[in-house]
Order: structure tokens, then C-alpha cells, then sequence
């Protein structure tokens, strides 16, 4: 068995004695196809299961700005909106030598592709169905999904209704200033006309 094919079990999710502890960020992206909800998912390396891009926060940095980082590095995908905090998550690293606290945030975006930049570690990014998703590497990631799907689904089709009413609400802007520009010009020949 490869390490990184080793299965994760409950011994990564108690915390020993004496192991130092570090903060790191990480997010659910989402996006609309029709009426579905899609969530990015990567791959690392050889491993078989997905996981959220999540990683280190940084000196000097926020924990959403860590998240955006990690996702654009790790996802390739730079088109973000920030939505709403997920939670915090713990567990051990993978070896099992920190404790990782990594705050989750609900992003959307309309970009479809993304080109991970750490690729020489080899992630590839994927869009699953929220309520469809494949095998995940940690159990914490698919369980934050499950147990906040409703909420990530309303926000992200409220965020769809938001954009749409912003673009109607724009568009009879855009139309109304037409009209006066239509009638100030009219105004103005009929003015200027001998």
C-alpha cells in the first residue's frame, strides 16, 4: 500500500500530548451548472480520493486570504467570491506530527477551469455534484459538505438570485439612462434647428 493510499481512520482526529499545533485555511468552491450546485474538488499526486485545497496560513496573513492562496494554488481558480465561514475543522497532518486547525470558507465562482499551480506536486482540479460526491481522502472535508450542504445550496442559488437581480437592476439603469439621452439629444437638434 502507498502512503498516500493509507486509510484514514479515527486515530488522526485525537490529539497526543506534547504535539505542537498550526493554523491553516482552506474552502468549498462553488459554482452553478443549471440548477445544480458543483463543488471543486483535487486530486494530489497519485491519490485516489479528493480532498478541499486547503493549506498553511502564512506570517502576516488572514486566515481568508490564506484560503484564497491555497485554493489558487492548489485549484487554479482565481475568479472567487467570499460567501460565508464554514467552520473550523481539527485533526493531525498526514504525518501525524501537527495539529492542524484549518478554517473552511464557502466561495463561488463562475470560472469552469483552473490551472493548479502546484503542479509539480501534481493536483488536478475536478467539479463534482454537491450531492453526489466521489471518494474524499480526509472523512472531516466531506463530512463539513454534507453537514452544511442546505446552507451552501441556498447561498449559493441566493448568490445566483443576487447576481441576477443586480444585473436586472443594472440593465433598466442602463435603459432609463438611454431613454433621458435619447430625449436629451432630441431636445438639443430641436434647440440647435433653425
Amino acid at each position: 500500500m502507498k502512503e498516500f493510499d493509507r486509510i484514514i481512520d479515527e486515530s488522526w482526529y485525537f490529539r497526543p500530548t506534547g504535539v505542537g499545533e498550526h493554523e491553516a485555511a482552506g474552502g468549498v468552491i462553488c459554482r452553478l451548472e443549471g440548477v445544480r450546485v458543483l463543488v471543486a474538488l483535487i486530486r494530489e499526486g497519485g491519490k485516489s480520493a479528493y480532498s478541499l485545497p486547503k493549506g498553511h496560513v502564512e506570517e502576516g496573513e488572514s486566515v481568508e486570504e490564506a484560503a484564497v492562496r491555497e485554493i489558487e494554488e492548489e485549484a487554479g481558480l482565481t475568479d472567487l467570491r467570499l460567501i460565508a465561514p464554514l467552520g473550523i475543522q481539527e485533526r493531525l497532518t498526514f504525518r501525524k506530527n501537527s495539529w492542524k486547525r484549518t478554517h473552511y470558507f464557502l466561495f463561488t465562482t463562475n470560472q469552469i477551469a483552473g490551472i493548479p499551480g502546484g503542479r509539480e506536486k501534481g493536483f488536478a482540479m475536478e467539479w463534482h455534484p454537491i450531492d453526489d460526491l466521489p471518494l474524499m481522502f480526509w472523512p472531516e472535508q466531506k463530512g463539513l459538505i454534507e453537514s452544511n450542504g442546505e446552507k451552501i445550496v441556498g447561498l449559493v442559488k441566493e448568490g445566483r438570485s443576487k447576481k441576477d437581480e443586480e444585473r436586472r437592476v443594472k440593465d433598466e439603469g442602463c435603459e432609463r439612462n438611454n431613454r433621458r439621452l435619447k430625449r436629451w439629444r432630441s431636445f438639443t437638434l430641436d434647440w440647435m434647428s433653425p
